[in-house]
């Protein structure tokens, strides 16, 4: 599996949402308890993160209509690139301020961590 297909997997997730909602990508954010309005910036980075029972870590910047800019986590699940499937999306953090939660490498599989 490589970066570019799970980079193309997450446009293709965002972009059928986006058609689902009226040109808009949303989630909820946890946190501050509000959904947020979103549009795909770019999705970070050169390498994915191991998570276990074959999936995968890809995160992604947003630029939310708000004016803010967020980093949102997408759990990929699949073992084909063509077979690749969002499982699940977190806010990673709003840009400026400090992350919700971390990863940490154990032995090759990252896993999430409580805050820092």
């Amino acid at each position: 599996m490589s970066f570019k297909d799970a980079a193309k997997t997450v446009r293709a997730f965002v972009a059928g949402e986006e058609k689902m909602k009226y040109g808009h990508f949303m989630v909820w954010d946890k946190a501050d308890d509000k959904a947020l309005i979103l549009r795909l910036e770019r999705v970070e980075g050169k390498t994915l993160k191991d998570l276990a029972d074959q999936r995968l870590l890809v995160t992604a910047e947003f630029r939310a209509a708000s004016g803010g800019r967020y980093l949102l986590d997408f759990v990929l699940d699949g073992t084909t690139p063509s077979g690749l499937s969002v499982e699940g999306i977190t806010v990673y953090r709003k840009l400026g301020q400090a992350p919700r939660y971390q990863w940490k490498e154990d032995n090759g599989l990252w896993q999430k961590s409580a805050k820092p």
